[in-house]
């Protein structure tokens, strides 16, 4: 979608104190005065697809289509009396109907919206219906050839945090002993010794078939049925001279989550090489934004792709509050008042603060600063090893976790500081209410593009499923005192001048939006 904020004319209504009288008194013209005085920043041009969005009939969770067991765990999660958000709605609107035949599917919606059960609902109940005639695949596959894991559906995600997350979100789903699905995940510490396990089993099972009158095989699958993963590292164990090979022969469903991401350049060729792995499955890439770059790959690959699009996408969450500090001579100095502030205000008692930094040295230095003044956080950039392994344990009080409180240990820190890297996707618990930006504006405005992409990952971490937060900017250009108004020589106001970041927060409010068609938009 193109959003194009109003020119310096439109911007604001707000003069400084001084505005009234200069617009009183004569004026005459001189070098400094011109007859029509020029924005000295443009505002930026957001370059995003804009996709139809797609009517949502589904209003409650209900069996069916999804089975008993999986309604009851869905329930169990969120509450007897929970609805579909939109994304979801759209989701069970499109998955179940009739007829509807495999192919591609773009799932857009802004962040905090629950896509990731508007795409694991459907992938789980596709699953679970189709077990007895899948679930030993495996094993008639080891027969003919050599022996390998294949999982019915691969989840991909762009950091090991998220896929761990989405995993724990796929097994609390099915955990109903009427609804029993294998959930595994590649990013965590034991994950290569289950699979050793699981082939070596499947070997015996795979001999045991060839012995003549040999009954079927029974018992619990030995591929899992979902498997998620990063695209780097499902490519690795889909190398044939891997220990636990994998093949994606038998995948029914494959999910691309955080598509922007893992079609961005570092990311493009190993989930390309995933796609073209499991041809013919259902897929479906789950997105908070659309740029043009995606779209066109997008249309490119898939002609015939159904978009399901929230009226919302591309837009900040609604009940999200953007702060504007001058930083004056020390950011670090800034946001350790600002941090001061929250935790000294009643209304914000628990409140966490989520702090990214634009690089890892950033982040040990504002981690530094603190240390030095006592106060205590916990900063991430990662180790790339470790992080492959396990979920550092410090990161764990600011997370959601199904079914689990989301009330953190009374000793646990309240700020963490980080890079982007935790800003894809990962579920924050609802005591995250604060992010700081203390970054923002360091690029110039022919980049307001890829800021305001991350902006909206990042603004994204809190305010989430329809609560409040707020997201404060340390730009001295946006600040209130800093705001410049235009006067012509004849003292008329011609607009205002605002920074960059205040400028992208108004490109991406909410506005009213046209009414959703009730079919889903397919690209021809």
């Amino acid at each position: 979608m193109r959003f194009c904020t109003p020119g310096a004319r439109a911007l604001g209504t707000s003069a400084c104190a001084g505005a009234a009288a200069r617009r009183a008194a004569p004026r005459t013209p001189n070098k400094h005065t011109l007859e029509r005085v020029r924005p000295t920043r443009a505002p930026p041009a957001l370059d995003f697809a804009a996709p139809d969005a797609a009517h949502a009939d589904a209003r409650t969770f209900a069996a069916p289509p999804l089975s008993d067991g999986l309604l009851a765990q869905v329930r169990a999660m969120l509450g007897a009396r929970a609805r579909p958000t939109v994304p979801q709605a759209q989701a069970l609107t499109h998955f179940f109907a009739p007829q509807r035949t495999p192919g591609a599917t773009l799932l857009a919606a802004e962040t905090g919206s629950g896509k990731t059960l508007a795409y694991l609902l459907p992938v789980l109940q596709s699953l679970h219906s189709t077990r007895a005639a899948r679930e030993h695949a495996d094993v008639a596959y080891a027969a003919q050839h050599a022996p390998r894991l294949l999982p019915r559906a691969v989840v991909l995600a762009p950091t090991h945090e998220l896929a761990r997350q989405i995993a724990e979100v796929a097994k609390a789903l099915s955990h109903h002993a009427a609804h029993k699905l294998r959930v595994d995940c590649t990013s965590t510490r034991l994950f290569d010794a289950r699979a050793a396990d699981a082939l070596a089993q499947l070997q015996r099972d795979a001999a045991h078939a060839h012995d003549v009158g040999a009954p079927p095989p029974t018992g619990a699958p030995r591929s899992p049925d979902v498997l998620v993963t990063t695209p780097k590292r499902l490519r690795e164990l889909c190398a044939p001279a891997h220990r636990t090979p994998l093949a994606l022969d038998h995948a029914a469903w494959v999910v691309v989550d955080e598509a922007d991401t893992l079609f961005d350049d570092g990311f493009r060729a190993d989930t390309t090489a995933a796609l073209d792995a499991a041809r013919g499955a259902d897929v479906v890439l789950a997105t908070a934004t659309i740029p043009k770059t995606l779209a066109a790959l997008l249309a490119a690959r898939y002609p015939r792709m159904t978009t399901l699009a929230s009226p919302h996408l591309h837009t900040l969450p609604a009940r999200l509050t953007a702060r504007f500090l001058d930083p004056g001579g020390s950011k670090d100095m800034a946001m350790l008042k600002e941090i001061l502030r929250i935790f000294t205000t009643p209304a914000c008692a628990g409140d966490q603060i989520l702090i990214f930094r634009d690089r890892r040295t950033g982040v040990e230095q504002l981690s530094a600063f603190l240390r030095a003044r006592n106060v205590d956080h916990v900063a991430l950039t990662g180790d790339a090893d470790a992080r492959a392994r396990r979920t550092d344990a410090r990161l764990a009080p600011f997370l959601h976790r199904p079914y689990a409180r989301d009330d953190a240990p009374p000793d646990a820190p309240r700020i963490l500081l980080t890079t982007s890297v935790l800003s894809r996707g990962l579920d924050f618990g609802p005591r995250v209410r604060h992010v700081f930006v203390p970054d923002a504006g360091r690029a110039a405005v022919q980049h307001a593009n890829d800021n305001a992409l991350e902006l909206l990952h990042r603004a994204g971490r809190s305010a989430r499923a329809g609560r409040a937060g707020s997201v404060v900017f340390f730009e001295k250009h946006s600040a209130p005192g800093h705001t410049k108004v235009l006067i012509n020589r004849r003292g008329q106001k011609r607009g205002v001048v605002r920074g960059q970041m205040d400028l992208l927060v108004h490109a991406l409010r909410r506005r009213k939006r046209r009414t959703p068609r009730r079919t889903a938009h397919s690209t021809p």
